[in-house]
């Protein structure tokens, strides 16, 4: 919220409907701004929108609204995901990246030879140490303590392990509150990995984190499921 005026902006209150909320009030001088946070808490899946109207003291200039959307979508209870179905990264799943060197990558791969089924893959490229972050988020899921993830991993060099870690986030956008909870070494030729969740678990995303093990290193993650542990 910028105040281009010359007077001072007195904003009272803002108002917003559910599911989204804020707060905010204040005095925001000349040639000053602040900001605020919008927050979205939906209790159905759907898509939403709403318009948030600014409360402002006395006469004023400029633009006091803005449209707000949002889109909520039921927990997953399972999936079982061989990105075979569009040539696109499937819905709800996410391509986390934070790449210092810029040559840090994460996308949909299409080879049969890189693939462990069909001809689709996840590849996650490496470039140095300490530099780049890569992550394949999926969806928002329930069940834990009943269900478990398996997928298939390999990287690109022989004769040499590379670490993977699973792990959970609470915000699919916040690539820091990745919680690790398990860590696999890759090797050159597929395998599959079994992670058991605990049912205590809350975060509502579930990620595959490239470990930054080596520089140049690449990985490719197939055949990622979340299906019910089998009964004994």
């Amino acid at each position: 919220i910028a105040n281009t005026g010359t007077q001072p902006l007195q904003i009272s209150s803002i108002d917003v409907p559910a599911p989204f909320t804020t707060s905010f009030s204040g005095t925001i001088m000349p040639g000053d701004a602040d900001s605020i946070a919008v927050y979205f808490g939906p209790t159905v899946a759907g898509d939403f929108q709403a318009t948030l109207t600014i409360n402002i003291n006395g006469a004023f200039t400029g633009n006091n609204t803005i449209y707000l959307e949002g889109s909520a979508y039921t927990p997953y209870q399972s999936f079982n995901e061989d990105f075979e179905e569009s040539g696109q990264m499937p819905e709800n799943w996410s391509q986390l990246q934070r790449s210092v060197s810029g040559n840090g990558q994460i996308y949909l791969y299409s080879s049969a030879t890189y693939a462990n089924s069909g001809n689709y893959s996840v590849y996650m490229y490496h470039y140095f140490e300490d530099g780049d972050l890569l992550m394949l988020g999926t969806p928002g899921v329930s069940g834990y303590g009943e269900n478990r993830l398996t997928f298939w991993a390999r990287h690109s060099q022989q004769n040499e392990d590379r670490d993977i870690i699973v792990g959970t986030l609470t915000d699919i956008e916040d690539l820091d509150n990745f919680t690790p909870l398990d860590t696999f070494a890759v090797t050159y030729d597929y395998q599959r990995f079994l992670v058991n969740m605990s049912a205590s678990l809350t975060d509502p995303y579930m990620a595959i984190k490239h470990c930054k093990s080596g520089n140049y290193v690449q990985m490719w993650v197939d055949d990622v499921a979340w299906t019910p542990v089998p009964e004994e």
